[in-house]
Protein backbone atom coordinates (compact mmCIF):
# COMPACT_ATOMS: atom_id res chain seq x y z
CA UNK A 1 0.00 0.00 0.00
CA UNK A 2 1.21 3.44 -0.78
CA UNK A 3 1.74 5.84 2.02
CA UNK A 4 -0.85 8.50 0.39
CA UNK A 5 -3.07 5.49 0.73
CA UNK A 6 -2.27 4.50 3.96
CA UNK A 7 -2.58 8.65 5.82
CA UNK A 8 -5.74 8.76 3.37
CA UNK A 9 -6.88 5.42 5.41
CA UNK A 10 -5.61 5.99 8.79
CA UNK A 11 -8.11 7.40 10.26
CA UNK A 12 -10.35 4.94 9.19
CA UNK A 13 -8.33 1.77 10.74
CA UNK A 14 -10.22 1.53 14.04
CA UNK A 15 -13.57 1.01 14.99
CA UNK A 16 -14.80 3.83 16.46
CA UNK A 17 -11.76 6.02 16.09
CA UNK A 18 -12.86 9.82 17.26
CA UNK A 19 -12.44 12.87 14.27
CA UNK A 20 -9.07 14.84 14.64
CA UNK A 21 -10.04 17.69 17.27
CA UNK A 22 -8.96 20.21 14.98
CA UNK A 23 -11.48 19.24 12.70
CA UNK A 24 -14.24 19.04 14.21
CA UNK A 25 -13.17 22.42 16.19
CA UNK A 26 -12.93 24.56 13.05
CA UNK A 27 -16.77 22.56 12.00
CA UNK A 28 -18.55 24.12 15.67
CA UNK A 29 -20.22 27.50 15.95
CA UNK A 30 -17.85 30.11 17.37
CA UNK A 31 -19.44 31.45 20.59
CA UNK A 32 -17.78 33.05 23.23
CA UNK A 33 -16.81 31.56 26.39
CA UNK A 34 -19.57 33.09 27.99
CA UNK A 35 -22.23 32.78 25.84
CA UNK A 36 -21.50 29.16 25.55
CA UNK A 37 -21.82 29.10 29.11
CA UNK A 38 -25.01 30.57 29.52
CA UNK A 39 -25.90 28.11 26.82
CA UNK A 40 -25.20 25.20 28.73
CA UNK A 41 -26.89 26.47 31.65
CA UNK A 42 -29.97 26.88 29.96
CA UNK A 43 -30.59 23.75 28.57
CA UNK A 44 -29.45 22.32 32.09
CA UNK A 45 -32.21 24.35 33.17
CA UNK A 46 -34.26 22.64 30.73
CA UNK A 47 -33.30 19.24 31.49
CA UNK A 48 -34.08 19.40 35.51
CA UNK A 49 -37.48 21.56 34.53
CA UNK A 50 -38.31 18.24 32.44
CA UNK A 51 -36.98 16.02 34.82
CA UNK A 52 -39.44 17.54 37.30
CA UNK A 53 -42.16 17.07 35.10
CA UNK A 54 -41.06 13.85 33.90
CA UNK A 55 -41.39 13.07 38.31
CA UNK A 56 -44.70 14.59 38.54
CA UNK A 57 -45.77 12.35 35.24
CA UNK A 58 -44.40 9.08 36.68
CA UNK A 59 -46.63 9.62 39.87
CA UNK A 60 -49.90 10.46 37.60
CA UNK A 61 -49.73 7.48 35.65
CA UNK A 62 -52.38 4.93 36.47
CA UNK A 63 -50.85 1.68 37.84
CA UNK A 64 -50.99 -1.28 34.78
CA UNK A 65 -50.45 -5.18 35.41
CA UNK A 66 -47.93 -4.98 33.61
CA UNK A 67 -46.09 -2.43 35.73
CA UNK A 68 -47.96 -4.48 38.98
CA UNK A 69 -45.10 -7.59 38.29
CA UNK A 70 -42.51 -5.59 38.80
CA UNK A 71 -43.53 -5.92 42.21
CA UNK A 72 -45.36 -9.19 42.75
CA UNK A 73 -42.34 -10.87 41.49
CA UNK A 74 -40.02 -9.70 44.01
CA UNK A 75 -43.35 -10.48 46.60
CA UNK A 76 -43.38 -14.13 45.30
CA UNK A 77 -39.54 -14.22 45.73
CA UNK A 78 -39.53 -12.90 49.13
CA UNK A 79 -41.89 -15.67 50.56
CA UNK A 80 -39.59 -18.66 49.01
CA UNK A 81 -41.33 -18.95 45.65
CA UNK A 82 -39.45 -18.40 42.80
CA UNK A 83 -41.78 -19.77 40.34
CA UNK A 84 -43.31 -17.26 37.68
CA UNK A 85 -44.29 -17.11 34.33
CA UNK A 86 -42.65 -14.93 31.94
CA UNK A 87 -42.70 -14.30 28.46
CA UNK A 88 -39.87 -15.40 26.88
CA UNK A 89 -39.31 -12.63 24.42
CA UNK A 90 -39.20 -9.98 27.28
CA UNK A 91 -38.32 -11.92 30.88
CA UNK A 92 -36.34 -8.57 31.72
CA UNK A 93 -34.59 -10.54 34.37
CA UNK A 94 -31.50 -8.68 33.74
CA UNK A 95 -32.46 -5.19 32.63
CA UNK A 96 -35.07 -4.52 34.73
CA UNK A 97 -36.30 -6.93 37.68
CA UNK A 98 -33.27 -7.00 39.20
CA UNK A 99 -33.61 -3.56 40.78
CA UNK A 100 -37.12 -4.31 41.42
CA UNK A 101 -35.62 -7.44 43.31
CA UNK A 102 -33.76 -5.28 45.67
CA UNK A 103 -35.92 -1.95 45.82
CA UNK A 104 -39.41 -3.54 46.33
CA UNK A 105 -38.93 -5.69 49.52
CA UNK A 106 -36.48 -2.88 50.87
CA UNK A 107 -39.72 -0.40 50.86
CA UNK A 108 -42.77 -2.74 51.88
CA UNK A 109 -43.67 -3.25 48.04
CA UNK A 110 -44.89 0.75 47.44
CA UNK A 111 -46.52 1.49 44.52
CA UNK A 112 -44.96 5.08 44.82
CA UNK A 113 -41.22 3.33 45.12
CA UNK A 114 -42.24 1.40 41.74
CA UNK A 115 -43.13 4.50 39.94
CA UNK A 116 -40.25 6.53 41.32
CA UNK A 117 -38.03 3.31 40.27
CA UNK A 118 -39.49 3.42 36.92
CA UNK A 119 -38.45 7.14 37.29
CA UNK A 120 -34.88 6.24 38.46
CA UNK A 121 -33.77 4.23 35.29
CA UNK A 122 -35.45 7.03 32.95
CA UNK A 123 -33.03 9.56 34.74
CA UNK A 124 -30.32 7.16 34.08
CA UNK A 125 -31.24 7.07 30.70
CA UNK A 126 -30.83 10.98 30.44
CA UNK A 127 -27.47 10.66 31.56
CA UNK A 128 -26.55 7.60 29.48
CA UNK A 129 -27.83 9.67 26.32
CA UNK A 130 -25.63 13.11 27.13
CA UNK A 131 -22.42 11.31 28.62
CA UNK A 132 -22.66 9.60 25.38
CA UNK A 133 -22.82 12.60 23.24
CA UNK A 134 -20.63 14.21 25.19
CA UNK A 135 -18.12 11.90 23.97
CA UNK A 136 -18.87 12.17 20.44
CA UNK A 137 -19.64 16.24 20.11
CA UNK A 138 -18.82 18.35 23.41
CA UNK A 139 -20.42 19.74 26.76
CA UNK A 140 -23.11 21.55 24.55
CA UNK A 141 -24.73 18.77 22.53
CA UNK A 142 -24.63 16.78 25.82
CA UNK A 143 -26.49 19.43 27.32
CA UNK A 144 -28.97 19.33 24.25
CA UNK A 145 -29.13 15.86 24.43
CA UNK A 146 -30.09 15.82 27.91
CA UNK A 147 -32.61 18.72 27.57
CA UNK A 148 -34.69 16.94 24.71
CA UNK A 149 -34.69 13.63 26.29
CA UNK A 150 -35.87 14.82 29.89
CA UNK A 151 -38.35 16.95 27.81
CA UNK A 152 -39.85 13.96 25.45
CA UNK A 153 -43.85 14.83 25.22
CA UNK A 154 -45.56 13.24 27.37
CA UNK A 155 -47.41 10.87 24.39
CA UNK A 156 -44.20 8.74 24.20
CA UNK A 157 -42.63 9.97 27.96
CA UNK A 158 -45.15 7.14 29.16
CA UNK A 159 -43.27 4.41 27.87
CA UNK A 160 -40.03 5.38 29.49
CA UNK A 161 -41.31 5.98 32.82
CA UNK A 162 -44.02 3.00 33.32
CA UNK A 163 -41.60 0.38 34.49
CA UNK A 164 -41.31 -3.15 32.37
CA UNK A 165 -41.90 -1.28 29.33
CA UNK A 166 -38.27 -1.38 27.77
CA UNK A 167 -37.01 1.25 29.53
CA UNK A 168 -34.32 -1.13 31.03
CA UNK A 169 -33.60 -2.17 27.62
CA UNK A 170 -32.59 1.03 26.45
CA UNK A 171 -30.19 1.45 29.20
CA UNK A 172 -28.81 -1.21 28.41
CA UNK A 173 -28.32 -0.12 24.36
CA UNK A 174 -27.17 3.51 25.51
CA UNK A 175 -24.41 1.48 28.19
CA UNK A 176 -23.46 -0.46 24.90
CA UNK A 177 -22.82 2.44 22.75
CA UNK A 178 -20.68 4.18 25.84
CA UNK A 179 -18.77 1.32 25.69
CA UNK A 180 -18.06 1.28 21.80
CA UNK A 181 -16.55 4.73 21.95
CA UNK A 182 -14.49 4.48 25.21
CA UNK A 183 -11.78 4.66 22.75
CA UNK A 184 -10.56 8.07 24.47
CA UNK A 185 -10.31 9.88 27.29
CA UNK A 186 -11.79 9.73 30.26
CA UNK A 187 -11.94 6.44 30.21
CA UNK A 188 -9.71 4.95 27.04
CA UNK A 189 -10.61 0.83 27.37
CA UNK A 190 -8.30 -1.17 24.96
CA UNK A 191 -10.60 -2.66 22.26
CA UNK A 192 -10.65 -6.28 23.51
CA UNK A 193 -12.56 -4.94 26.89
CA UNK A 194 -14.93 -2.94 24.52
CA UNK A 195 -15.55 -5.95 22.68
CA UNK A 196 -16.03 -8.33 25.69
CA UNK A 197 -18.31 -5.71 27.55
CA UNK A 198 -20.59 -5.60 25.09
CA UNK A 199 -20.99 -8.88 24.27
CA UNK A 200 -21.85 -9.59 27.99
CA UNK A 201 -24.45 -6.50 27.90
CA UNK A 202 -25.47 -8.18 24.62
CA UNK A 203 -25.94 -11.32 26.24
CA UNK A 204 -27.63 -10.85 29.07
CA UNK A 205 -29.83 -7.64 27.21
CA UNK A 206 -31.30 -10.33 24.05
CA UNK A 207 -31.94 -12.64 27.13
CA UNK A 208 -33.69 -10.11 29.11
CA UNK A 209 -35.95 -8.57 25.78
CA UNK A 210 -35.89 -9.20 22.13
CA UNK A 211 -36.43 -6.19 21.49
CA UNK A 212 -32.26 -5.45 21.89
CA UNK A 213 -31.70 -7.84 19.15
CA UNK A 214 -33.20 -5.66 16.20
CA UNK A 215 -32.45 -2.55 17.75
CA UNK A 216 -28.50 -3.37 18.56
CA UNK A 217 -26.62 -6.50 18.16
CA UNK A 218 -28.49 -6.84 14.50
CA UNK A 219 -26.92 -3.32 13.61
CA UNK A 220 -23.71 -4.08 15.16
CA UNK A 221 -23.39 -7.15 13.20
CA UNK A 222 -24.50 -5.21 10.01
CA UNK A 223 -21.75 -2.90 10.87
CA UNK A 224 -18.91 -5.07 11.72
CA UNK A 225 -19.78 -6.97 8.30
CA UNK A 226 -19.74 -3.58 6.86
CA UNK A 227 -16.08 -2.51 8.15
CA UNK A 228 -14.67 -6.09 7.55
CA UNK A 229 -15.74 -5.72 3.90
CA UNK A 230 -14.03 -2.14 3.99
CA UNK A 231 -10.68 -3.52 5.18
CA UNK A 232 -10.56 -6.36 2.55
CA UNK A 233 -11.29 -3.66 0.25
CA UNK A 234 -8.79 -1.70 1.03
CA UNK A 235 -6.31 -4.73 2.10
CA UNK A 236 -6.12 -3.51 5.35
CA UNK A 237 -5.83 -7.04 7.37
CA UNK A 238 -2.84 -8.28 5.74
CA UNK A 239 -0.46 -9.85 8.29
CA UNK A 240 2.00 -6.99 9.72
CA UNK A 241 -0.64 -4.59 9.68
CA UNK A 242 -0.29 -3.41 13.03
CA UNK A 243 -4.55 -2.71 13.64
CA UNK A 244 -5.29 -5.96 13.59
CA UNK A 245 -6.81 -6.12 17.39
CA UNK A 246 -9.07 -3.76 16.19
CA UNK A 247 -10.44 -6.40 13.66
CA UNK A 248 -14.17 -5.82 13.16
CA UNK A 249 -14.09 -9.79 13.30
CA UNK A 250 -14.04 -9.49 17.12
CA UNK A 251 -16.88 -7.01 17.41
CA UNK A 252 -19.25 -9.50 15.06
CA UNK A 253 -18.17 -12.45 17.65
CA UNK A 254 -19.19 -10.63 20.30
CA UNK A 255 -22.89 -10.97 18.94
CA UNK A 256 -22.62 -14.85 18.73
CA UNK A 257 -23.61 -15.74 22.10
CA UNK A 258 -26.61 -12.88 22.00
CA UNK A 259 -27.95 -14.89 18.61
CA UNK A 260 -27.53 -18.11 21.16
CA UNK A 261 -29.20 -17.25 23.48
CA UNK A 262 -32.01 -15.78 21.59
CA UNK A 263 -32.50 -19.61 19.54
CA UNK A 264 -32.51 -21.06 23.16
CA UNK A 265 -34.48 -18.72 25.07
CA UNK A 266 -38.21 -20.09 24.11
CA UNK A 267 -37.35 -23.35 24.40
CA UNK A 268 -35.51 -23.55 28.05
CA UNK A 269 -38.79 -23.55 30.10
CA UNK A 270 -37.81 -23.53 33.36
CA UNK A 271 -34.56 -22.00 34.07
CA UNK A 272 -33.82 -24.65 37.40
CA UNK A 273 -36.28 -26.63 39.35
CA UNK A 274 -38.88 -24.15 41.29
CA UNK A 275 -37.58 -21.72 39.44
CA UNK A 276 -38.97 -18.80 36.90
CA UNK A 277 -41.03 -20.07 34.11
CA UNK A 278 -39.93 -18.61 30.53
CA UNK A 279 -43.11 -19.17 28.29
CA UNK A 280 -44.07 -18.48 24.34
CA UNK A 281 -45.94 -15.33 23.82
CA UNK A 282 -48.13 -14.76 21.23
CA UNK A 283 -46.33 -10.58 21.34
CA UNK A 284 -43.16 -12.12 19.89
CA UNK A 285 -41.96 -9.75 18.19
CA UNK A 286 -41.10 -10.46 14.30
CA UNK A 287 -42.00 -14.01 14.68
CA UNK A 288 -39.75 -15.85 12.00
CA UNK A 289 -43.23 -17.41 10.55
CA UNK A 290 -44.92 -14.84 10.29
CA UNK A 291 -42.20 -12.28 8.33
CA UNK A 292 -43.87 -9.66 5.72
CA UNK A 293 -47.53 -10.84 6.91
CA UNK A 294 -48.23 -7.68 8.45
CA UNK A 295 -47.87 -4.72 5.89
CA UNK A 296 -50.78 -2.78 7.87
CA UNK A 297 -48.66 -2.57 10.48
CA UNK A 298 -46.73 -0.05 8.88
CA UNK A 299 -49.07 2.30 9.69
CA UNK A 300 -48.60 1.52 13.14
CA UNK A 301 -44.65 2.12 13.16
CA UNK A 302 -45.07 5.68 11.28
CA UNK A 303 -47.80 6.41 13.63
CA UNK A 304 -46.25 5.63 16.79
CA UNK A 305 -42.80 7.30 15.51
CA UNK A 306 -44.63 10.31 15.45
CA UNK A 307 -46.78 9.78 18.58
CA UNK A 308 -43.06 9.73 20.72
CA UNK A 309 -41.77 12.65 19.10
CA UNK A 310 -44.96 14.52 20.05
CA UNK A 311 -46.75 15.23 16.58
CA UNK A 312 -45.79 15.77 12.70
CA UNK A 313 -44.47 18.69 12.53
CA UNK A 314 -41.38 18.08 16.14
CA UNK A 315 -41.52 14.78 14.01
CA UNK A 316 -40.39 16.52 10.66
CA UNK A 317 -37.97 18.68 12.16
CA UNK A 318 -35.95 15.65 14.21
CA UNK A 319 -36.16 13.86 10.87
CA UNK A 320 -34.28 16.97 9.20
CA UNK A 321 -31.47 16.79 12.09
CA UNK A 322 -31.06 13.14 11.69
CA UNK A 323 -30.49 13.17 8.42
CA UNK A 324 -28.17 16.10 7.90
CA UNK A 325 -26.24 14.64 10.80
CA UNK A 326 -26.06 11.12 9.01
CA UNK A 327 -24.78 13.06 5.85
CA UNK A 328 -22.23 14.53 7.62
CA UNK A 329 -21.01 11.03 7.95
CA UNK A 330 -19.54 11.05 11.88
CA UNK A 331 -19.96 8.76 14.54
CA UNK A 332 -21.37 5.90 11.61
CA UNK A 333 -21.61 2.99 14.06
CA UNK A 334 -24.11 5.35 16.27
CA UNK A 335 -25.53 5.97 12.99
CA UNK A 336 -25.62 2.54 11.74
CA UNK A 337 -27.45 1.58 15.27
CA UNK A 338 -30.37 3.97 14.75
CA UNK A 339 -31.13 3.74 10.71
CA UNK A 340 -30.39 0.04 10.71
CA UNK A 341 -32.48 -0.83 13.87
CA UNK A 342 -35.13 1.25 12.37
CA UNK A 343 -35.08 -0.72 9.20
CA UNK A 344 -34.76 -4.03 11.06
CA UNK A 345 -38.03 -2.87 13.31
CA UNK A 346 -40.12 -2.11 10.44
CA UNK A 347 -39.57 -5.96 9.48
CA UNK A 348 -40.27 -6.63 13.03
CA UNK A 349 -43.72 -4.69 13.02
CA UNK A 350 -44.36 -6.63 9.57
CA UNK A 351 -44.31 -10.36 11.42
CA UNK A 352 -46.29 -9.13 14.44
CA UNK A 353 -49.36 -10.69 14.84
CA UNK A 354 -51.20 -8.73 17.31
CA UNK A 355 -51.18 -4.63 17.20
CA UNK A 356 -51.11 -4.40 21.25
CA UNK A 357 -49.69 -1.11 22.28
CA UNK A 358 -46.43 -0.97 19.05
CA UNK A 359 -45.26 2.63 20.31
CA UNK A 360 -43.77 1.23 23.08
CA UNK A 361 -41.72 -0.77 20.78
CA UNK A 362 -40.37 2.45 19.18
CA UNK A 363 -39.38 4.55 21.85
CA UNK A 364 -35.46 3.57 21.98
CA UNK A 365 -35.91 4.53 17.83
CA UNK A 366 -36.97 7.76 19.01
CA UNK A 367 -34.07 8.51 22.10
CA UNK A 368 -31.91 7.22 19.70
CA UNK A 369 -32.59 9.98 16.96
CA UNK A 370 -32.72 12.77 19.75
CA UNK A 371 -29.34 11.67 20.70
CA UNK A 372 -28.26 11.39 16.97
CA UNK A 373 -29.38 14.91 16.54
CA UNK A 374 -28.02 16.71 19.89
CA UNK A 375 -24.50 15.80 17.76
CA UNK A 376 -25.57 18.42 15.17
CA UNK A 377 -26.43 20.79 17.63
CA UNK A 378 -23.50 23.11 17.14
CA UNK A 379 -22.59 22.68 13.67
CA UNK A 380 -21.68 25.48 11.84
CA UNK A 381 -22.22 24.47 8.04
CA UNK A 382 -25.80 25.85 8.33
CA UNK A 383 -25.56 28.69 11.20
CA UNK A 384 -27.77 28.27 14.12
CA UNK A 385 -30.64 26.55 12.64
CA UNK A 386 -29.52 23.16 14.33
CA UNK A 387 -29.24 25.16 17.60
CA UNK A 388 -32.87 26.79 17.02
CA UNK A 389 -34.55 23.03 15.89
CA UNK A 390 -33.11 21.56 19.44
CA UNK A 391 -35.05 24.43 20.93
CA UNK A 392 -38.08 24.24 19.16
CA UNK A 393 -37.71 20.01 20.43
CA UNK A 394 -37.27 20.78 23.98
CA UNK A 395 -40.17 23.47 23.77
CA UNK A 396 -42.32 21.50 22.14
CA UNK A 397 -42.13 19.25 24.38
CA UNK A 398 -41.90 20.77 27.81
CA UNK A 399 -44.99 22.65 27.05
CA UNK A 400 -47.71 20.02 26.65
CA UNK A 401 -45.53 18.38 30.07
CA UNK A 402 -46.34 21.48 31.84
CA UNK A 403 -49.73 21.83 31.59
CA UNK A 404 -50.70 18.39 32.00
CA UNK A 405 -48.95 19.10 35.64
CA UNK A 406 -50.41 22.82 36.34
CA UNK A 407 -53.75 22.25 34.81
CA UNK A 408 -54.11 18.62 36.97
CA UNK A 409 -57.01 18.20 34.73
CA UNK A 410 -56.46 13.95 35.03
CA UNK A 411 -58.16 12.09 37.43
CA UNK A 412 -56.06 10.61 40.70
CA UNK A 413 -55.86 7.23 39.15
CA UNK A 414 -53.76 5.59 42.14
CA UNK A 415 -56.55 6.78 44.32
CA UNK A 416 -59.07 5.93 42.49
CA UNK A 417 -57.53 1.93 42.18
CA UNK A 418 -56.40 2.41 45.97
CA UNK A 419 -60.13 2.94 46.69
CA UNK A 420 -61.01 0.08 44.98
CA UNK A 421 -59.22 -2.41 47.06
CA UNK A 422 -60.83 -0.49 49.88
CA UNK A 423 -63.70 -1.03 48.47
CA UNK A 424 -62.86 -5.36 48.42
CA UNK A 425 -61.82 -5.21 51.83
CA UNK A 426 -65.18 -3.92 53.21
CA UNK A 427 -66.83 -6.41 51.36
CA UNK A 428 -64.44 -9.16 53.10
CA UNK A 429 -63.68 -10.23 49.67
CA UNK A 430 -59.82 -11.72 49.77
CA UNK A 431 -60.19 -14.21 46.79
CA UNK A 432 -61.40 -13.23 43.50
CA UNK A 433 -61.14 -13.86 39.60
CA UNK A 434 -60.43 -11.05 37.14
CA UNK A 435 -58.62 -10.43 33.51
CA UNK A 436 -55.34 -10.32 33.82
CA UNK A 437 -55.60 -6.34 33.35
CA UNK A 438 -57.62 -6.07 36.63
CA UNK A 439 -56.19 -8.93 38.73
CA UNK A 440 -52.20 -8.10 38.58
CA UNK A 441 -52.87 -4.79 39.77
CA UNK A 442 -54.91 -5.02 42.78
CA UNK A 443 -52.98 -8.11 44.08
CA UNK A 444 -49.99 -6.28 44.57
CA UNK A 445 -51.72 -2.63 45.63
CA UNK A 446 -53.43 -4.76 48.73
CA UNK A 447 -49.79 -6.32 49.41
CA UNK A 448 -51.13 -9.70 48.25
CA UNK A 449 -53.82 -9.67 51.17
CA UNK A 450 -56.45 -9.86 48.21
CA UNK A 451 -55.87 -12.79 45.77
CA UNK A 452 -57.40 -12.08 42.71
CA UNK A 453 -56.46 -14.41 40.19
CA UNK A 454 -56.48 -13.73 36.33
CA UNK A 455 -58.57 -15.83 34.15
CA UNK A 456 -60.00 -15.66 30.71
CA UNK A 457 -62.80 -17.17 28.98
CA UNK A 458 -62.52 -20.34 26.90
CA UNK A 459 -64.83 -22.67 25.80
CA UNK A 460 -67.48 -20.88 27.98
CA UNK A 461 -65.05 -22.00 30.86
CA UNK A 462 -62.54 -19.61 33.39
CA UNK A 463 -59.02 -20.80 32.82
CA UNK A 464 -56.41 -19.32 34.43
CA UNK A 465 -53.87 -17.59 32.59
CA UNK A 466 -50.71 -18.48 33.35
CA UNK A 467 -48.93 -15.31 31.50
CA UNK A 468 -47.47 -13.25 34.44
CA UNK A 469 -48.43 -15.27 37.18
CA UNK A 470 -47.32 -17.72 40.21
CA UNK A 471 -48.51 -21.11 39.22
CA UNK A 472 -49.62 -21.68 42.53
CA UNK A 473 -52.20 -19.06 43.06
CA UNK A 474 -54.24 -21.86 40.54
CA UNK A 475 -53.91 -23.99 44.09
CA UNK A 476 -57.31 -22.28 45.21
CA UNK A 477 -58.69 -22.73 41.67
CA UNK A 478 -62.32 -23.18 41.42
CA UNK A 479 -62.89 -26.84 40.89
CA UNK A 480 -65.16 -27.82 42.81
CA UNK A 481 -63.74 -25.91 46.50
CA UNK A 482 -64.23 -22.94 46.09
CA UNK A 483 -68.14 -22.69 47.06
CA UNK A 484 -67.76 -18.70 47.16
CA UNK A 485 -66.38 -17.24 43.90
CA UNK A 486 -65.71 -14.04 43.17
CA UNK A 487 -65.83 -12.41 39.91
CA UNK A 488 -65.05 -9.12 39.36
CA UNK A 489 -65.96 -8.05 35.47
CA UNK A 490 -64.94 -4.69 33.55
CA UNK A 491 -68.08 -3.65 31.54
CA UNK A 492 -68.11 -4.70 27.80
CA UNK A 493 -64.97 -7.00 28.59
CA UNK A 494 -64.82 -10.83 27.68
CA UNK A 495 -65.64 -11.80 30.94
CA UNK A 496 -68.37 -9.35 31.76
CA UNK A 497 -70.53 -11.18 28.54
CA UNK A 498 -69.51 -14.90 30.22
CA UNK A 499 -70.48 -13.68 33.81
CA UNK A 500 -74.02 -12.35 32.37
CA UNK A 501 -74.67 -15.63 30.36
CA UNK A 502 -73.90 -17.45 34.03
CA UNK A 503 -76.53 -15.11 35.80
CA UNK A 504 -79.42 -16.53 33.68
CA UNK A 505 -79.29 -19.79 35.41
CA UNK A 506 -77.11 -19.29 38.27
CA UNK A 507 -77.55 -15.61 39.60
CA UNK A 508 -75.28 -14.32 42.17
CA UNK A 509 -75.68 -13.71 45.93
CA UNK A 510 -74.52 -10.44 45.46
CA UNK A 511 -73.66 -7.70 42.93
CA UNK A 512 -71.63 -4.93 44.09
CA UNK A 513 -71.36 -2.38 41.27
CA UNK A 514 -68.27 -0.01 40.81
CA UNK A 515 -67.07 2.97 38.03
CA UNK A 516 -66.20 0.28 35.46
CA UNK A 517 -67.78 -2.66 36.49
CA UNK A 518 -69.81 -4.95 38.68
CA UNK A 519 -68.40 -7.67 41.16
CA UNK A 520 -70.01 -10.80 41.15
CA UNK A 521 -70.79 -12.92 44.53
CA UNK A 522 -71.75 -16.87 43.73
CA UNK A 523 -72.58 -19.46 46.30
CA UNK A 524 -71.43 -22.58 44.88
CA UNK A 525 -68.63 -23.43 41.65
CA UNK A 526 -68.89 -21.74 38.43
CA UNK A 527 -67.64 -23.37 34.98
CA UNK A 528 -63.92 -23.65 34.55
CA UNK A 529 -61.13 -25.67 33.83
CA UNK A 530 -59.16 -27.84 35.75
CA UNK A 531 -56.11 -26.46 38.09
CA UNK A 532 -53.71 -26.82 36.13
CA UNK A 533 -54.93 -27.43 32.39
Amino acid sequence: MSQTRRLRTEGKRKVGSKPDADVQSRNRLRLSPGAEKILVLLLVAATLAGLYFDFSLALMYPLTSDMANAGLFPMEVMQGNFEYVLPANNPYIFTDYIIHMVIQPLTGYSHVALALTGYGIFVMIVLSGAALVWRLAGRVEAAAAAAMIANMPFMGLIYVLYPLYHNGTILFILLSLLVYYSDRPPLRLSFRSRVLIIGVLQFLGVFSDTLMLPLFTAPLMAYAAYRILKQRMAKETEKGDGEKEDSPVLLLASAVPALIIYVVKSRIGQLWPGGPILAASGADLGSPGNLFQHTEMLYYYFAGLINNAGGIFIAIILLFLVVATILDRRDRFLHAVLVLGGLFMIIGFMSMDIAGDPARYLTPISIMALIVAATWTMRRDVGYLPLVAVTIIVLAGAWPNGSVIFEDTDPDFIRNQQAFVTLLESENITHAYADYWTANVYTYLSGGKIMIEPVNVEDDKLRFQMMNSAPRWANIWPDGTDTRPVVIALADSDLDAWAKKVNENHPPEEIHEFEGGWIYVYNGTLPAWPAGE
